[in-house]
């Protein structure tokens, strides 16, 4: 197996580094911050040179600040006008907004994001990882040598009613430890199987609160349908076969994978990437145990 990074993301993920978003009011940006609560407090309209300690400064007045941050721009390094600042009251976040919104500030309870409100649904008691980007050759014996050293309880193939793979497993381990250090050992290693490109994807499987949540989010258009993975495996199928086809006549090839990734810019002609929900949207329509 070789290491690479993740081309597919099977769920909403751990939010991103607050420099890393570029529009203040998406949810993700919000995420790092925040969980839904009245008490935490998205502020508009911060000056560039806004640091976390001067925000820290700014809030503090207010009450007991439990967390803030002013959101950085990494390239230049100045604060993109916005941050955040969670208060451990109702009565505190209520004052600082009317404060800062009468030195013209934009201020107001932060939204609660689909991914916020996804992570609450999560089982923290869970030891049942949700394994996709599996050869479709494999069987469970294969899945299970898969993970040499670590006791498995449990481990189910999801296939489909031709009792075909799906490339899918749940693999429930003996505690949440392992489970951690299987995710972060995994989840992105290349196997090396012929003709298989996708790396492995390795998360915590979905309560059937967080799929029902999921549900609901597709039927407004936030996940893609199943249709959109197949649509991209054609489309990846016809990348390799331009590839074969180029080498052939002596025309450029595309870049590799981590060519790609090392240069910051995808290939020409590369085969799109998915939806990173693809693969959630695929598991939300399967009954797990």
């Amino acid at each position: 197996m070789t290491r690479k990074s993740p081309v597919i993301a099977s769920t909403p993920r751990v939010p991103p580094d607050e420099d890393e978003q570029a529009d203040p009011m998406s949810p993700i940006s919000m995420d790092f911050c925040e969980d839904g609560s009245p008490t935490n407090v998205y502020i508009k309209g911060l000056p560039e040179k806004t640091t976390d300690k001067q925000l820290l400064d700014m809030v503090s007045p207010f009450g007991e600040v439990v967390s803030s941050k002013a959101i950085i721009d990494r390239p230049s390094g100045v604060c993109k006008g916005y941050g955040f600042a969670k208060f451990t009251s109702i009565e505190s976040a209520k004052a600082c907004i009317a404060d800062l919104k009468s030195k013209n500030y934009e201020a107001t309870v932060a939204k609660d994001s689909f991914y916020s409100k996804l992570k609450g649904l999560a089982d923290l008691q869970s030891t049942n990882l949700y394994v996709s980007n599996l050869p479709c050759t494999w069987g469970e014996a294969k899945i299970i040598s898969l993970f040499p050293g670590y006791k498995i309880s449990k481990c189910r193939l999801l296939v489909g009613q031709r009792g075909q793979s799906r490339g899918v497993a749940f693999v429930t381990f003996e505690d949440r430890e392992i489970c951690d250090e299987v995710i972060e050992k995994f989840s992105g290693v290349q196997l090396d199987e012929k003709d298989h490109h996708l790396p492995l994807q390795v998360r915590y499987a979905d309560t059937l609160a967080q799929k029902q949540l999921k549900k609901e989010q597709q039927a407004v258009g936030q996940f893609p349908k199943k249709s959109v993975l197949i649509n991209h495996q054609q489309t990846v199928e016809k990348g390799k076969r331009m590839n074969v086809s180029n080498t052939e006549s002596g025309a450029p090839v595309l870049l590799h994978l981590r060519s790609w990734r090392a240069s910051g810019a995808p290939p020409v002609n590369a085969p799109p990437t998915p939806p990173r929900s693809v693969i959630s949207a695929e598991e939300d329509g399967l009954k797990d145990d």
